[in-house]
């Protein structure tokens, strides 16, 4: 890595450190929010939520360095914070699912839909 792009590197990784707090703090109102959406659903659905650490912000950026090379990594990055909600029936993922597109903007380029991957016992 020569000079310049390691100095933008050390840039973007103490940017995203000066701000990660705020997605540790957005992650605790996305767990709330998914909880109170799947409990009328799914009353056993477990809801996971994370922040993106700063080295794995680091590492996505050394990984994919040239979409990142020259931007404001932390604007550009689109997973700074995720969620997923486990439930145990197909009709609990469609239902749930369906609530979830009416809320939320939903990055489809970048998201996973894991039942149409997984199959049924998974």
């Amino acid at each position: 890595m020569d000079k310049d792009t390691l100095a933008w590197f050390e840039e973007q990784v103490r940017g995203y450190a000066a701000v990660q707090s705020r997605y540790v703090e957005f992650a605790k109102v996305l767990q709330g929010i998914l909880d109170r959406m799947a409990r009328p659903i799914c009353p056993t659905a477990i809801v996971q939520v994370r922040p993106k650490g700063v080295p794995s912000f680091a590492g996505k950026i050394l990984k994919r360095i040239k979409d990142y090379r020259g931007e404001n990594a932390v604007r550009k990055m689109t997973d700074l914070c995720g969620g997923r909600v486990i439930v145990n029936l197909g009709s609990e993922v469609d239902s749930l699912g369906m609530l979830i597109k009416e809320h939320f903007d939903i990055d489809w380029p970048n998201s996973m839909d894991t039942f149409n991957r997984l199959g049924a016992s998974q």
